[in-house]
């Protein structure tokens, strides 16, 4: 195992799926990465990994787990769904993605004990069936601009044409507005906040910043996933995902942790309607 590197880059870790590999793209070739030389070494039990982020107010609690998965790390549901093909030329599954029948945004109605949403005011902004990239690797959540626009409508964010960006007094927004996904029946929320970048103003007011960056493709980055919990299966092609548990008091115990043999220890959905299948 390296300890360090002289190399003023950052590393990759290769454990994605085998047909979204560099050499798969440029020579045809698939490889067995870091996750399958795991389970061909007797190390884990499957090619499959779980990622919790910690929550924006913590940089020191996020947690990757090989071969295993923390039920701690979630509230509510933990469902597992099928991974699906990006694009409409090609059924290979080459990227961690779902898919995602609504985008909407709202206000938490109520919370339970744990400050998690308990019941919601949501507004829909997208609604369909469109393969939505689950990506720890970009930094914010990229989507297209209609999307954006409609984001920045319902919460009354300022477009500002020097710099690009839609803009908003920071004390004019409130901890209870989120920003949501469904995914085959399952909602997925992140507060608000989760989604913006502030400064100080000329004048000393703190200036909220709507940080989400313009895309062709649905792609919720770390932002987005800070809200989430999400277990990778890379021999059975699915995915589990679930709301992360926002709780700042939550801790992990061995108890918690269960090892994924052969499937993610979660729910299978029944709500597979409106699959996206090229």
């Amino acid at each position: 195992i390296g300890e360090e590197s002289t190399a003023d880059m950052a590393g990759i870790f290769g454990i994605g799926l085998p047909h979204g590999e560099a050499l798969y793209s440029s020579e045809g070739i698939t490889y067995e990465n870091f996750a399958f030389q795991l389970v061909k070494n007797g190390i884990t039990e499957s090619a499959a990994y779980s990622i919790g982020l910690a929550p924006i107010s913590d940089d020191n609690d996020s947690e990757f787990l090989l071969g295993a998965v923390d039920h701690s790390k979630y509230s509510g549901d933990f469902l597992r769904f099928p991974i699906s093909p990006v694009t409409a030329s090609s059924k290979l599954l080459s990227h961690v993605a779902v898919t995602l029948n609504e985008f909407y945004v709202g206000a938490a109605a109520s919370l339970d004990d744990d400050d998690n949403i308990d019941s919601i005011v949501k507004a829909p902004i997208y609604t369909g069936s469109s393969p939505v990239l689950l990506d720890t690797g970009a930094t914010v959540a990229n989507l297209p601009q209609s999307i954006i626009t409609r984001i920045a409508y319902q919460f009354d964010f300022t477009y500002d044409s020097s710099s690009g960006y839609y803009l908003k007094y920071c004390d004019e927004i409130t901890s209870d507005y989120f920003v949501g996904v469904n995914v085959q029946g399952l909602d997925l929320t992140v507060p608000l906040f989760y989604l913006l970048e502030s400064y100080e103003s000329d004048t000393g007011a703190e200036i909220c910043v709507l940080n989400i960056a313009p895309s062709n493709v649905l792609v919720l980055g770390d932002n987005f996933l800070r809200g989430l919990y999400m277990s990778v299966d890379l021999q059975n092609n699915e995915i589990a995902l679930g709301n992360a548990n926002l709780n700042p008091n939550a801790t992990s115990s061995d108890d918690d942790i269960e090892v994924i043999s052969d499937t993610i220890p979660a729910s299978t959905n029944e709500l597979y309607s409106s699959t996206y299948d090229p």
